[in-house]
């Protein structure tokens, strides 16, 4: 979910920058707020899962994602976006590891392990590409096909697609 969020976001930044009038030198800071955040708390993340555990960590952090997704897909300025992606960052430093850590923790013995850890890397490597192709279809395909080019019909088809994932996730973690 978080490398599908990243692609998208790369490959709309042009639409992204023309609806929301970003300058050219300003709209690098759309990824870089989240890719800032995300890697800088990311082991702020591992240390929250390992003291209030990983489930709680997972389900809060996994419902401020798609809240700060649902700030992106309203965002009505430039910095208001940037502020949400930075939300987005925040809260995806607190998922990943929480995530891992219960991936781990439902695999205890080591050849199930090494299966876990190798489903869970072709599953990244699965949403940067998935990420890429949503990413051009939202950004051309649905917004030309419904007539519209700058009025946010991108930004809330993103929003729906984040919240699709989010929403499956909470399912299969239930379960």
């Amino acid at each position: 979910m978080l490398l599908v969020d990243d692609t998208i976001t790369n490959v709309a930044l042009p639409t992204i920058g023309r609806e929301l009038h970003f300058s050219v030198a300003n709209l690098s800071w759309v990824v870089n707020a989240y890719l800032l955040t995300f890697g800088g708390l990311l082991l702020v993340g591992g240390r929250l899962a390992d003291r209030f555990g990983p489930r709680r960590v997972f389900a809060v952090s996994l419902a401020g994602f798609a809240a700060a997704s649902a700030l992106c897909g309203i965002a009505p300025s430039s910095g208001v976006l940037v502020g949400a992606r930075a939300l987005q960052g925040i809260f995806g430093a607190l998922l990943s590891p929480s995530a891992l850590a219960l991936l781990l923790a439902a695999s205890p013995a080591p050849a199930e392990r090494r299966r876990a850890l190798a489903i869970w890397a072709g599953l990244l490597g699965l949403g940067a590409a998935t990420g890429l192709l949503a990413g051009g279809a939202l950004d051309t395909d649905v917004a030309a096909a419904a007539g519209h080019r700058d009025s946010g019909v991108t930004r809330a088809m993103y929003v729906g697609a984040t919240a699709g994932t989010t929403g499956r996730l909470n399912t299969l973690l239930a379960s």
